[in-house]
C-alpha cells in the first residue's frame, strides 16, 4: 500500500438523511469521503468509505447521491474548509467544526503548526430529527 496523503480541504454535502465530507489532498487528485448519519439529532454514525477516488470519481458519485434523493431535495454543498477540527455535541445535536481560513505559524520538529484564523459550525442534525421537528 502507498502512504496517505494529508487532507488539506474538507467539502460537505448533505441530504435529508446522510451528510458527506469529502476530503481532497493539496493536488485535488485522491480523495476520501466520510458518510454521517443525519437521522438522529443526538447520536454520530459515521461510517469512512475505504477507497480512494480521483476527482471524476468523486463527481460521479456525488452525482449519483444527488439523482437518489431528488425526490428528497437532492445533495447540496453546505460548506467547505482547509482543516476539520472534529464534532462537537450541543442541545440540539452534534455539529462539525471546520476552519476555513488559516495560516502557516512555523514549524515544530518537521511538522507545520497552524493558526486557526476563521472557524464555521454545521450542524450534522437535520429538523425533522429533532424532538418536535424544529431547531430552537
Amino acid at each position: 500500500e502507498g502512504s496517505v496523503r494529508p487532507v488539506v480541504r474538507v467539502s460537505v454535502y448533505e441530504t435529508t438523511s446522510m451528510a458527506y465530507l469529502v476530503g481532497s489532498t493539496a493536488c485535488g487528485q485522491e480523495s476520501r469521503i466520510l458518510k454521517v448519519s443525519r437521522e438522529n439529532g443526538l447520536a454520530l454514525t459515521c461510517v469512512e468509505d475505504p477507497g480512494c477516488y480521483s476527482g471524476t470519481e468523486v463527481e460521479q458519485l456525488l452525482a449519483t447521491v444527488d439523482a437518489g434523493n431528488a425526490v428528497r431535495g437532492g445533495l447540496r454543498q453546505v460548506a467547505e474548509g482547509a482543516l476539520l477540527m472534529g464534532c462537537v455535541r450541543f442541545m440540539h445535536g452534534y455539529y462539525l467544526v471546520l476552519i476555513t481560513k488559516h495560516s502557516l505559524e512555523g514549524t515544530l520538529c518537521g511538522h507545520d503548526v497552524f493558526r486557526a484564523l476563521e472557524v464555521e459550525t454545521v450542524p450534522l442534525f437535520h429538523v425533522d430529527a429533532l424532538p418536535g421537528g424544529r431547531e430552537h
